[in-house]
């Protein structure tokens, strides 16, 4: 009998399992068919997601025009169906676990495994009809359930938890950002917005002044969005950035953040669909004031790109403290948030709320009313901090800040952009193998600066010939005169290496893409010629002195 009802049990088990399996992978096999019926068009595959799209045209389109052949759409399909088929096999992976999971050497909690199905699947049943709150779009709501999915696979109580929390948080946010617009507004003159995306009645009228509707919060987001896919187009090479199709001087170019040409001319240019975009790669010019470049596409843009519109100077002054979004990829996803623009320098904006560093360069800052783009953002290393070179703790720092890869994201103002030159890349090339050399120099100064025996920094990549001429002879014992004459002459040696590397290096002739890097290595080595400067002015070279030759001197 016991035989009979552990049979049974683990007959339950496995047919439970099986409708478990079924539920927790339908979503996945529904995304991979595409809606009923809905076969894949020769241009865009419709009933696929945009990111399927865009990942079957980069590997099947062989022949680089921007769609699928007969051919190329029969491969793309296999793979699809192919697709489906490992969803299948996971299918019946996951029943074999929950079995595993419940029924371990014959004992089979029957009740626990069964509460834990029903949980699954009532969560499962409201993250399909739960809604976005008022502050959150239904493109940002829907992104962010894709990503939770990625992240709890299967899991539809965490995710559902998780979506929860979100939600309220963005929501509460939303709030808190549209209080404050009220208030500015309220301060102004102008007609109160209410926070949750809501307008006074006054608001759903005409304003007084120009008979314009105000626009909440949540519909300004939906424009930004539609704005975004159409104005905006993926580069790729040397990293990943967002570029700008605009018309300058009555031509049509795209804008680029320079980061991605560091490597060559060779990048690939795509718009939201998938559809590539050829250009002219021996006719690339920089910008002399921004790390921004612009390129020349061959023939028209693909019929779903737009231009960008750029702003001029009143367009800032207007807008200050008033609702914009900055949008772009993420290493995921691609997010909005709205900010303020609280002041505008020469070069740059300053916004609100800083910009997360996980978005990608050329993240762009819109005034979606006026369909204006008002700024792109630009990845920058972190600013040195001023250095005590006489203080260790000091140079440490230096030291953190340069090994901190993390960068950070600054705004700069696109409506001062006049001056170029075309790009010579072989130029571009020695310039960034000079940065390298001087970024190796100062970090041998840090490296030297902050060890405590001579004997260490021998094999510093460039300093290292130069302390190894000193290091034995300064270990001997010897009078204090013949001491500080060699350790003198030791500092100048030194000295002179900076002076020769940095001899022609006039940062004007470099490139933006470098010079704002440039000028903070020649800064930093600078104060260490200063330093050492001051110290053979004054004969004071007790802090210079390492603890190992400190030692042999005091024998």
């Amino acid at each position: 009998m016991a035989k009979e009802v552990k049979n049974m049990k683990k007959t339950m088990l496995i047919m439970v399992a099986a409708l478990a399996g079924a539920a927790l992978f339908a979503q996945e096999a529904r995304g991979l068919k595409g809606r009923p019926g809905g076969g894949a068009a020769k241009s865009d595959m419709p009933g696929l997601d945009l990111k399927t799209r865009i990942q079957l045209m980069k590997q099947f389109d062989k022949d680089g025009d921007g769609r699928l052949n007969d051919e190329e759409r029969a491969e793309a399909m296999k793979a699809l169906k192919d697709k489906t088929a490992d969803l299948e096999q996971m299918r019946k992976k996951f029943a074999q676990e929950i079995i595993a999971k419940f029924d371990k050497d014959g004992k089979t909690d029957l009740a626990e495994f069964i509460n834990i199905i029903n949980a699954q699947i009532t969560a499962k049943t409201q993250l399909e009809t739960l809604k976005p709150l008022p502050s959150i779009d239904a493109s940002t709501f829907a992104i962010t359930k894709e990503v939770l999915a990625k992240k709890y696979p299967s899991d539809y109580i965490s995710q559902l938890n998780e979506l929860k929390k979100l939600s309220s948080a963005v929501d509460a946010a939303s709030d808190a950002g549209a209080t404050a617009a009220t208030a500015a507004a309220g301060a102004e003159g102008s007609i109160a917005q209410q926070g949750d995306g809501t307008s006074t009645g006054a608001a759903q009228g005409n304003s007084a002044a120009g008979g314009k509707k105000i626009l909440t919060i949540a519909e300004l987001n939906l424009i930004a969005r539609e704005q975004f896919n159409k104005h905006t187009l993926t580069i790729e090479g040397e990293t990943k950035v967002i570029g700008l199709p605009v018309k300058m001087y009555d031509k049509q170019v795209i804008l680029i953040p320079f980061t991605v040409f560091s490597a060559g001319p060779n990048v690939s240019i795509m718009n939201n669909l998938g559809e590539q975009v050829d250009f002219d790669n021996t006719n690339i010019y920089a910008s002399r004031d921004y790390p921004l470049v612009i390129v020349v596409p061959k023939g028209e843009l693909p019929s779903t790109s737009v231009n960008a519109n750029l702003p001029q100077d009143k367009n800032y002054r207007e807008i200050i403290g008033k609702p914009i979004f900055f949008m772009g990829y993420t290493t995921t996803n691609v997010q909005i948030f709205p900010v303020k623009l609280n002041a505008v320098s020469e070069q740059t904006l300053v916004l609100s709320s800083r910009v997360p560093n996980n978005f990608l360069e050329g993240t762009i800052l819109m005034n979606p009313e006026e369909d204006i783009t008002l700024g792109m953002m630009m990845s920058f290393k972190k600013k040195y901090p001023n250095v005590k070179w006489n203080q260790r703790n000091s140079v440490n720092f230096l030291r953190r800040t340069i090994e901190n890869k993390n960068p950070f994201l600054t705004c700069i103002r696109l409506d001062k952009l006049e001056r170029w030159d075309k790009v010579d890349f072989e130029k571009l090339a020695q310039q960034r193998k000079k940065l390298d050399s001087l970024n190796k120099l100062l970090w041998d100064f840090i490296l030297l600066n902050t060890s405590n025996r001579i004997v260490d920094t021998a094999k510093l990549a460039i300093l290292g010939p130069t302390v190894s001429k000193y290091k034995d002879e300064l270990k001997v014992r010897m009078e204090k005169s013949r001491f500080d004459r060699m350790f003198r002459q030791y500092l100048q040696d030194l000295m002179l290496m900076i002076k020769s590397e940095m001899r022609d290096v006039n940062p004007n002739e470099f490139y933006t893409l470098f010079r704002y890097d440039l000028n903070q290595t020649l800064d930093a080595l600078k104060d260490v010629m200063a330093y050492y400067d001051n110290a053979i002015r004054t004969n004071s070279f007790t802090q210079l002195i390492p603890d190992d030759i400190k030692r042999a001197q005091n024998k």
